[in-house]
C-alpha cells in the first residue's frame, strides 16, 4: 500500500468507526467507508504523507481550497464531529446502492458516538444526492473548473467531466 493511503488508513482505523462491505460469495472487498472523529483536542487527525501521484496531490488541493476557512465545529458550535473522510466501491458494484448502505450504516455508528454533527466532502454529484436525501445541507461549494494549482496552473477546462465541475461540504446536525 502506498505511504499516502497506509497513513489514511492508519488515522481512520483506530477508532473502529470505519465500514467495510464484502461479497457474501468470495468474501471479497467491495466496499469501504473510512470515518474519523473530530473534537476540538482532535482537530487535524487525517495525517496524510506524500502524494503517489499529481494528479493525487492536485486532488488534495482541490479539497483544501474546498474547506479553507471553514472548521465545522467553530462555525456552527459542535463538539463532536464525524467525518465521512473517503468512500470508494468496487466498480462492479456501481449504482447498486453499496455506497449508500456504507453510508447509513457511518451514520448509525456517527449517533452511537454522541456525534452532534456529521460531514463529508463530494467529489461527484451522486454522493452529494444521496446525502443531501439523508438531511445533509450543503454548507460550501467549489467550482473546481476555476482552480488553479499552487503554481497557479489552470488544472481543468469543464469538458468531458460528465457534471463533476464542482465539490460540495455538506453537513448534517444532530
Amino acid at each position: 500500500m502506498h505511504p499516502y493511503l497506509a497513513n489514511v488508513v492508519d488515522s481512520c482505523l483506530p477508532g473502529n468507526i470505519s465500514v467495510g462491505m464484502r461479497e457474501k460469495a468470495t468474501g471479497r472487498l467491495v466496499g469501504v467507508m473510512l470515518n474519523v472523529i473530530i473534537t476540538p483536542e482532535t482537530d487535524d487527525v487525517i495525517q496524510l504523507g506524500d502524494y503517489p501521484t499529481e494528479k493525487c496531490r492536485l486532488y488534495r488541493e482541490m479539497m483544501e481550497q474546498l474547506c479553507l476557512g471553514t472548521n465545522v465545529l467553530r462555525d456552527f458550535g459542535k463538539k463532536k464531529q464525524f467525518e465521512f473522510f473517503l468512500l470508494t466501491t468496487h466498480p462492479d458494484y456501481s449504482g447498486k446502492g453499496l455506497g449508500k448502505e456504507l453510508i447509513r450504516v457511518s451514520e448509525g455508528i456517527c449517533k452511537e458516538n454522541g456525534c452532534d454533527v456529521a460531514s463529508i466532502q463530494a467529489s461527484n454529484p451522486i454522493t452529494e444526492i444521496i446525502v443531501s436525501k439523508m438531511g445533509f445541507k450543503v454548507i460550501k461549494s467549489f467550482d473546481v473548473t476555476s482552480f488553479k494549482s499552487k503554481e497557479g496552473k489552470q488544472i481543468l477546462d469543464g469538458t468531458n467531466m460528465n457534471g463533476t465541475t464542482h465539490f460540495t461540504y455538506l453537513i448534517k446536525e444532530y
